[in-house]
């Protein structure tokens, strides 16, 4: 982002944190910045479009931070779920007065523009606990991963809400690991009881879509395809020690790929061994990768 872009709108947050959107003009922030109110308009049309690229601005930062840890696969599918969870909370509380002003504001329904914000943001993160969902559980969850993912989600929400407007004090990785032993109870508990699940690819399949191609947009085809070994590989169904030397290769496979430079050829011996176990359910993910890497 342009420099002077991101100043304007580091003073513009400042602005209505202290004021709210409502009571600060475009007046005040050029104020607050010591220029011309006039120039505020080369970079931003409107006061809408100062408040909606912040706030966009303030999202994509948590958004590359998650993605950062999505994509270390030198980390268990738990251990990056605990990761995001701490980081969530930690930039909440970085921006906790420019949150609660736009939540108070009902600034998050200013615009169409903003409404379509939030419905691709929701529905990316609902894509996100659904897959961290299914890399840690497996297979017998599949049933009810969205269900889990909104109930989490839903979960972790209120105590975000509790730090957030009633200044709430928790250490945040203890309250990622009871966020986590709280997800293993939902979901054992739902495989154990068997109900029919609320939630399906049937009755949410388009909001589904949509949080795919946002997160996936983020990745590139490499690492969504080794994310997708890991999932296939934790849902084999055969010889233990067979399931541990896959999983032994699968990890070095991915602390390679983390490096600064993978070896092509490293990565190419470590797939033809994967191949070599002859597993139908790892082949597509094998096809791709070796045709990527």
């Amino acid at each position: 982002m342009n420099e002077k872009r991101m100043h304007i709108l580091e003073a513009a947050m400042k602005c209505f944190a202290q004021k709210g959107y409502h009571a600060t003009s475009m007046q005040e922030i050029a104020d607050s910045l010591k220029i011309a109110k006039g120039s505020l308009y080369f970079y931003f049309k409107s006061k809408e479009d100062v408040l909606v690229s912040a706030f966009k601005h303030y999202h994509g930062l948590m958004a590359h931070e998650i993605m950062i840890i999505a994509k270390d696969l030198r980390l268990s599918p738990r251990e990056r779920l605990m990761k995001q969870f701490t980081l969530q909370m930690e930039q909440f509380m970085k921006h906790q007065d420019f949150i609660v002003m736009m939540l108070n504001e009902q600034a998050f329904q200013i615009n169409e523009d903003m409404k379509r914000f939030m419905f691709t943001s929701k529905a990316e993160a609902l894509y996100w606990y659904y897959n961290s969902i299914l890399a840690i559980y497996g297979s017998d969850v599949e049933e009810y991963a969205l269900d889990a993912a909104t109930m989490i989600q839903a979960i972790s929400g209120d105590y975000i809400g509790y730090m957030i407007f009633h200044r709430k004090k928790f250490d945040t990785e203890h309250l990622s690991t009871f966020f986590m032993h709280r997800l293993d109870d939902l979901v054992h508990g739902l495989i154990e009881k068997q109900q029919a699940p609320i939630l399906s690819m049937d009755n949410m399949g388009a909001f589904m879509k949509c949080g795919k191609e946002g997160f996936d947009h983020e990745m590139t085809q490499v690492e969504r395809e080794l994310i997708a070994l890991g999932q296939e590989i934790a849902e084999l169904d055969t010889e233990v020690k067979i399931v541990e030397e896959i999983t032994s290769c699968y990890q070095v496979l991915q602390q390679e790929w983390a490096k600064p430079e993978p070896q092509p050829m490293i990565l190419k011996g470590l797939l033809a061994y994967l191949r070599s176990f002859r597993r139908p359910t790892l082949s597509k993910s094998l096809d791709v990768l070796e045709s990527e890497i």
